[in-house]
C-alpha cells in the first residue's frame, strides 16, 4: 500500500513540476491562470467559463564576430548578425456543458550562414533548423472537484547542415 501512495505522490509531484510556471499544485487540485494551461496542464482548462486565449512573440538578437587561425596559417575572421522570431499561442473554447478544447502551437526556426572564411568552416558553414509543435488537448470535469484531460503532442522538425571539406593537395580550394 505504502509503495503504491509514494509512487501516486511522486506522479502528482512530478506532473506539477513539469507542468511550468502557469500551473500550481494546490492540495490535490491544480490552478490555471491563462489559456498556456492547454499545453502545461490541460485538465485545468475546465477552470474557465468562457474562451480565453494568449499569444506570445519572443525575439532573439545577435551580434558575432569570429576570429581564428589553424597552425601557422592566415588569420580568419567572419562577422555576423540576425535575429530570429518565435510566435506561440494557446486557446482554450469551452463546447457543451462538460468539455473543453484547448491548442497549443509553438514555432520557431535558426538559420545561419558563416560562410567560407570562419575558423569552424570544416564543423559548419550553413545551417537551417525549423521547429513547430502542436499540443492539441481535451477535458471534461467529472465534478467541482475533479476533471478529466487528455492531450496530443505532434512535432514536426527539419534540420540541414552544411560544411568545408579540406580538399588535397594543399592551396586547393575547400
Amino acid at each position: 500500500m505504502r509503495k503504491y501512495l509514494l509512487l501516486g505522490l511522486l506522479a502528482i509531484t512530478s506532473s506539477a513540476l513539469a507542468a511550468g510556471p502557469h500551473a500550481a499544485l494546490t492540495g490535490m487540485s491544480a490552478a490555471a491562470d491563462d489559456a498556456s494551461t492547454a499545453g502545461t496542464n490541460p485538465a485545468g482548462m475546465t477552470r474557465f467559463d468562457k474562451r480565453v486565449q494568449r499569444g506570445e512573440v519572443y525575439a532573439f538578437f545577435y551580434d558575432n564576430v569570429w576570429e581564428g587561425q589553424i597552425g601557422d596559417g592566415p588569420t580568419f575572421r567572419s562577422e555576423d548578425d540576425g535575429s530570429t522570431i518565435i510566435p506561440s499561442g494557446s486557446m482554450v473554447i469551452p463546447f457543451k456543458d462538460k468539455y473543453w478544447f484547448g491548442f497549443t502551437v509553438l514555432g520557431s526556426g535558426f538559420s545561419e550562414d558563416y560562410g567560407n572564411t570562419w575558423p569552424g568552416r570544416y564543423f559548419i558553414t550553413e545551417y537551417d533548423l525549423v521547429y513547430i509543435s502542436a499540443f492539441p488537448s481535451i477535458a471534461t470535469k467529472i465534478n467541482d472537484k475533479w476533471s478529466l484531460a487528455a492531450s496530443l503532442a505532434i512535432t514536426y522538425t527539419s534540420y540541414e547542415q552544411d560544411k568545408a571539406v579540406i580538399n588535397l593537395p594543399p592551396g586547393t580550394e575547400d
